[in-house]
């Protein structure tokens, strides 16, 4: 009788809440599944197209454009719109604007293209979208110069790797990697300053971009492939052994500094990734397909810094396996190699192989889409058809936050 007084008072004060949910189930995932098997359709479309001598530009942009129509109308889903909603809502528009009202844990240029849209009486909604149309715009603009006759395959590739999640739940991560991507044609060409110019303004929207200065050198340099052997072995040999190597040395430096510096290691020690999954597996398999594509990229214009972003999403996962945080973080900043890389190794493949690595990554990419959308908070709804409103989910975040992890 507890639990039904519960509920009875949430549906009176909270309003619309479905009761009895499982917190996890494969059918919070079938609008991203079917979604996703829209995008594959579109793609055989595409092929189609120009085998028979078609131009394929209607189909691409309709590509783009239904994207924008599933993230650009989405509601509250997955998590970060329990932050990003309130914090709109605090913020003011440039006439009531202050230092106070710009205290937010958000970057500078993030928090003032907020206050810019707000002050033109831009919704949250609106924000959302106007947020994804540009990320999307720009990203269609390089695909569409980058991947040639492969577009479509190249939003396959975004949106099975975590394209999807950053452009809803990382926001901010995402303008700076969209502006890492339009600064990527300067680092091929070595030319610094545009390059330090676009990623600057990167890190006014998130820090992170400090890593993409940082990298400058590395990733613009023509690695061997002797070198990308030894990554790969040693990558492998410190993850399956466990090996910690970091961890001793920020000891040291924590026990030298003071303070709560060893229980924050401690903290990012939490849950280590290591193991034998599906996720590793598909990484090693990546990894030795660029080393059997390698003399074809190398020779292949300037793609081989795609090797080199890949290779350092590698290094994330592998090297920084004892701070499962960190690993993270790190490997959304390079995640974005796939969405190019994918497109490159399947012109590579014969048309018998083709068929073989379409049909696998179908079915890889509908296992991940599963994994990663099977909780309570990635329930999908659309702006256009109705949404649950914010206290709906927001009770849900605080009744399950402990239990829920979006991927």
């Amino acid at each position: 009788m507890g639990n039904e007084v519960e509920y009875w008072n949430i549906n009176v004060n909270v309003g619309f809440i479905l009761l009895d949910m499982p917190v996890y189930s494969p059918i919070y995932s079938l609008p991203y599944v079917l979604f996703l098997l829209y995008l594959f359709a579109l793609f055989v479309i595409e092929r189609n197209r120009i085998n028979r001598g078609y131009s394929a530009a209607k189909i691409q942009n309709i590509t783009w454009l239904s994207l924008l129509f599933f993230i650009g109308f989405r509601g509250f889903i997955y998590t970060d719109w329990f932050t990003y909603y309130p914090v709109y809502e605090y913020l003011p528009t440039i006439g009531n604007t202050s230092i106070q009202n710009l205290d937010t844990d958000w970057e500078l240029g993030f928090v003032l293209y907020t206050i810019l849209l707000k002050t033109l009486g831009v919704s949250y909604w609106g924000w959302n979208f106007i947020s994804s149309f540009i990320d999307l715009f720009l990203l269609h603009l390089l695909l569409k110069k980058r991947t040639e006759n492969y577009y479509v395959l190249a939003f396959i590739a975004y949106y099975i790797y975590s394209g999807l999640l950053m452009e809803v739940n990382l926001m901010r991560n995402m303008k700076s990697i969209i502006l890492f991507l339009v600064s990527i044609s300067y680092l091929e060409k070595r030319k610094f300053i545009p390059y330090l110019i676009l990623n600057v303004i990167g890190i006014f929207f998130h820090i992170s971009s400090i890593v993409y200065l940082l990298l400058y050198f590395v990733l613009s340099k023509r690695i061997s492939r002797k070198v990308y052997w030894v990554i790969f072995g040693i990558g492998n040999l410190i993850f399956l052994m466990k090996i910690k190597f970091v961890t001793p040395i920020l000891l040291f430096v924590a026990g030298m500094i003071g303070g709560r510096s060893e229980m924050l290691l401690m903290y990012m020690e939490n849950n280590m990734t290591y193991g034998i999954t599906i996720g590793y597996i598909e990484r090693v398999f990546f990894f030795l397909l660029l080393l059997y594509f390698y003399d074809k990229v190398q020779k292949d214009g300037n793609r081989y810094v795609y090797l080199n972003i890949y290779t350092m999403y590698f290094i994330s996962y592998f090297y920084l396996a004892e701070f499962p945080i960190i690993s993270e973080r790190l490997s959304y900043l390079f995640i974005i190699s796939y969405w190019f890389l994918i497109p490159v190794f399947y012109s590579y493949f014969s048309i018998q192989k083709r068929k073989i690595f379409f049909w696998a990554l179908v079915l890889y990419g509908t296992m991940k889409t599963i994994a990663a959308n099977d909780s309570l908070l990635c329930r999908y709804d659309n702006l256009l058809f109705g949404i649950e409103q914010y206290e709906d989910r927001r009770y849900l975040f605080n009744r399950y936050s402990d239990k829920l992890i979006v991927q």
